[in-house]
């Protein structure tokens, strides 16, 4: 993306907390006094740190670690402490996990997410202890259905907007091709081809209600399992159904790219999108020039504090990190930071309950924003907004990304083009 200008306490009070939490079922910490030098600020970060998602929980891990490393793990009066919560894929093994961490360990605020499906679970957790919740990273609109309009919910924000507010971006690029001459207009009929998870779904729902404006005919619709590999009789099916595009959302790398090799090998002549393959910082380790042409809604990192932070992760943990995996969720780490600074100022003390007000009566209302993102402009959230950051070319909105060989190059918006989109020779 272009440049803007704009741009433990002793061990019998560890022990005691601990039973108080169980004994009374009330929020992760209780109330601390006002900020001591040695406060303690637990933190659950619920990701998958086992299973199909597993490669994106170990680099939600690294950086949230990084992010609070660079501030010494200290936050204004607060020592903080991350509770590195295993959420699996799977959503009664994450709530679970979640409440564990909250009874037994005393998490006083959760930071982060992964899975939608998971995150959905989660939010009974957050509301039956009355634990605020910074910043998910899960996107699906199922959550804000579940959550907005509730007078008493604890998910205070998401880092990421829903899906349906991202994936703008390929009918955009596609009236493009279409205005330019660059596609043939009656070459429209498509196939969706998505993971069978609440963040799956949305994307075929979002998908089938945009295609219309082009004329589009839905010809193939299925959803996966999400560790399913082998897509060979899918690939045959949307090949014989007569699909010009292919907008697949498999949030599995593994899976993403198996779809794209088998693809190519069954010689599927679609343009074909792979929704979250970018995720993962080695994709083309996982498909090879199999997925030259593929086009991916995600953005890069590529602003200085981007370079800086990709610099930084990689002389850490020897690997790149991914703009919308890692990056989205330093951003998260640090606008939590600058919240817990700003809710003690504001209210002497930072617990469950303070983070609590402070959610509701600043960060929902607009009253603070952060713009040292490594990501997009500016995150903001408004009343009108709920739970989701605003999104417009000012605040956060995803680029079309189109991959060439091992590069990924910018091909939507206009303002931050790095090549005109290509239309590959399998989908011509």
């Amino acid at each position: 993306m272009r440049k803007r200008t704009r741009a433990m306490m002793g061990v019998f009070l560890a022990a005691t907390c601990a039973f108080a939490t169980v004994a009374t079922g009330c929020g992760g910490g209780g109330a601390s006094a006002a900020g001591a030098e040695d406060d303690v600020l637990k933190i659950a970060v619920p990701i998958p740190l086992t299973g199909e998602s597993a490669k994106a929980g170990k680099e939600l891990q690294d950086t949230i670690t990084m992010a609070f490393e660079e501030v010494d793990n200290k936050v204004g009066s607060y020592t903080i402490e991350l509770d590195f919560v295993d959420a699996t894929s799977d959503a009664d093994k994450g709530a679970l996990a979640l409440e564990e961490g909250i009874v037994k360990r005393g998490d006083e605020v959760v930071l982060s997410s992964w899975n939608s499906s998971v995150a959905v679970a989660m939010v009974d957790v957050c509301n039956k202890y009355k634990v605020p919740w910074y910043f998910s990273s899960s996107s699906s609109s199922v959550i804000n259905e579940k959550v907005e309009g509730k007078e008493n919910s604890y998910l205070m924000s998401k880092i990421w907007p829903k899906s349906e507010s991202l994936a703008i971006g390929y009918f955009a690029l596609l009236q493009e091709l279409i205005d330019n001459g660059e596609w043939d207009a009656s070459r429209v009929k498509y196939a969706v081809f998505a993971d069978d998870t609440d963040f799956g779904r949305v994307f075929g729902t979002t998908v089938k209600d945009s295609m219309p404006a082009f004329n589009g005919e839905c010809v193939f619709e299925d959803y996966t399992a999400i560790n399913v590999t082998d897509f060979y009789t899918s690939i045959a099916k949307i090949k014989e159904s007569g699909a010009d595009l292919a907008f697949v959302q498999l949030t599995n790398p593994a899976a993403g790219a198996a779809f794209i090799k088998q693809a190519k090998e069954s010689n599927l002549p679609c343009l074909q999108t792979s929704d979250c393959l970018t995720e993962a910082a080695n994709w083309y380790e996982l498909t090879g020039d199999a997925a030259t042409g593929t086009l991916v809604c995600r953005s890069k990192l590529v602003n200085d504090r981007a370079m800086e932070f990709a610099k930084a992760f990689e002389d850490k943990y020897g690997y790149t990190p991914s703009a919308t995996t890692g990056g989205i969720n330093y951003d998260g780490a640090k606008f939590l930071i600058k919240c817990i600074e700003e809710c003690e100022k504001k209210y002497e003390k930072v617990n469950s309950e303070t983070l609590y007000q402070f959610g509701k009566e600043v960060l929902q209302t607009g009253g603070i924003t952060f713009d040292d993102s490594v990501l997009v402009t500016s995150y903001e959230y408004s009343a009108d907004n709920g739970i989701d950051p605003i999104v417009d070319e000012d605040h956060f909105y995803f680029q079309v990304i189109q991959l060439d060989g091992d590069k990924e190059v910018v091909v939507w918006p206009e303002a931050d083009r790095e090549a005109p989109m290509f239309v590959p020779d399998y989908a011509k």
